[in-house]
């Protein structure tokens, strides 16, 4: 049995009525029996309060005829489909059951086989509408997240901006809520958790929501949810946490209208990018004040040299650990992204792959390490891993065969927009976490880092080289959103993927 849809049968001879009730108790069908009315007017109403998927209409009846309600059921834009009931052949009027949509008709008396035939008919047809429903209805979801996006990062829009995003001119001034969300490896769609989240909590149509980078989502508040903005913090971030397992920092602004919220929003990136000095699941106002930090020199190659010519892995990593206790002292983000792509640079060169490692987006492994951390001391901890992985390079690890496997199973299922960590380790019967820790040890990247690597590798491929569209695209290297597809995409090559010819 398929999906279960439902339907409304109408006709003013009692037997006919019967009958068809008859078999559609007797006969398995997919299609759920919501109401059976004598005449054309009660028909009407029950369809404009049900709106089941399927009418079963006799064309001759009281007050409506079929044709009639099939005529308003268009006019009217509702979802119900027709299946006209007569005695007669529909010959003359073919041309009006076409333009009102009407699916098929069924000849009196009825048969069982030929209403089966019917219905497994409409049901086909009525699926394949859902799905291009659910399909625009997506595509809308993403638009309007992508409007926003824009919004918020202060591009231009179009006039008709507060069309597409109506709560801009239904509430006076609003609160801007900025979360980082982090799981155990991997979350497939962060701004989908906290818009359930906020579902739960306010009321509908008073929030927008919209991805602002891997890990941080933004949402805009109507008045509604302006009076408690801390009390919904905490609220909010409770609920994320539970929804994902993970740690969930949270940044509020002060209230503002429309046109100034892109300035609050970049002072919330700001104050949520500093969030990792704090520790894990803070609350912090969007105005606090970030101590100004000058650029420091860390000098890692010349520390850590030496180390990697004797292949000392603890003093490696006290050296490291003092850089980082370092960065206590000068904490800013510049100094922590120049910290860990130097790590890097220096790793890549000890094994001597530079070149693969530029070519798989340095700045974004950068920037993923810092998007899927909560505090400073997991990346101290990650990044001393990764240094420790490096020095080990001449000892083979009983766990490489693994990692080939989860290498492999990646490669071949990136396409599968479902696939992380849960999925990668029920498959090869592990534990997630014991996936991860064996895979960040062996390739010295998270499972979450390969598994969009391949899928920009893939992208760039199909793009530059089969000439696919950006549509097509990212349905086939596992992305359900366009709009997010095409940020990702920029931020690991550097140019959209409509500029994909570039080398």
């Amino acid at each position: 049995m398929g999906q279960a849809y439902t339907l409304l049968i109408a006709d003013d001879e009692f037997f006919i009525l019967e009958r068809l009730k008859r078999l559609l108790a007797q006969e398995q069908t997919d299609f759920t029996l919501l109401s059976a009315c004598a005449n054309g007017r009660d028909a009407m109403e029950k369809i404009e309060t049900l709106q089941p998927d399927l009418a079963i209409l006799d064309i001759k009846m009281p007050f409506l005829t079929g044709l009639e309600i099939a005529e308003q059921i268009k006019s009217r834009g509702l979802p119900t489909r027709v299946i006209l009931l007569t005695s007669f052949d529909l010959f003359d009027f073919a041309q009006q059951a076409v333009s009102y949509r009407v699916l098929s008709y069924l000849l009196k008396p009825i048969k069982a086989d030929d209403l089966l035939h019917v219905l497994r008919d409409a049901h086909a047809e009525i699926a394949a509408q859902h799905e291009e429903k659910e399909k625009l209805q997506s595509y809308a979801a993403h638009a309007q997240e992508q409007e926003l996006y824009l919004f918020l990062s202060g591009s231009p829009l179009p006039p008709d901006l507060r069309q597409t995003l109506p709560l801009l001119s239904a509430a006076p001034v609003f609160r801007l809520l900025l979360l980082k969300l982090t799981a155990a490896d991997m979350l497939p769609d962060s701004t989908a958790v906290v818009r359930e989240a906020l579902d739960a909590i306010l009321p509908s149509g008073s929030f927008l929501c919209a991805s602002m980078s891997e890990s941080a989502v933004a949402c805009v508040l109507g008045d509604e949810a302006c009076r408690s903005v801390k009390d919904l913090s905490a609220q909010l971030q409770t609920a994320v946490r539970r929804r994902t397992g993970g740690s969930c920092s949270l940044v509020f602004a002060r209230a503002a209208d429309a046109d100034g919220l892109p300035a609050l929003c970049r002072q919330a990136l700001t104050q949520l990018s500093h969030t990792l000095f704090y520790g894990a699941n803070v609350i912090a106002a969007a105005d606090r004040p970030i101590p100004e930090a000058k650029p420091y020199s860390f000098e890692l190659h010349r520390l850590l040299s030496p180390y990697f010519q004797q292949n000392d892995a603890a003093a490696a990593e006290q050296a490291l650990r003092s850089c980082f206790q370092t960065l206590r002292e000068h904490a800013s983000i510049q100094n922590l992204e120049l910290l860990i792509s130097e790590l890097f640079r220096i790793c890549s060169l000890a094994a001597g792959k530079p070149d693969e490692l530029m070519q798989r987006g340095l700045s974004y492994r950068t920037q993923l390490l810092l998007e899927n951390s909560s505090c400073l001391a997991d990346i101290e901890d990650w990044c001393v891993q990764y240094l420790r992985s490096h020095l080990d390079c001449s000892s083979v690890s009983p766990e490489g065969e693994l990692t080939g496997r989860i290498r492999r199973l990646i490669q071949s299922s990136y396409a599968d927009p479902t696939l992380n960590l849960p999925y990668i380790a029920e498959t090869l019967g592990y534990t997630p976490n014991y996936i991860s820790t064996v895979f960040k040890k062996e390739s010295g990247i998270s499972v979450v880092q390969y598994i969009t690597e391949q899928r920009m590798l893939a992208a760039k491929q199909l793009l530059s080289v089969q000439k696919l569209s950006v549509n097509v695209v990212c349905e086939k290297v596992g992305y359900t959103n366009p709009f997010y597809f095409s940020r990702r995409f920029k931020a690991y090559f550097g140019y959209a993927p409509s500029n994909s010819v570039h080398p």
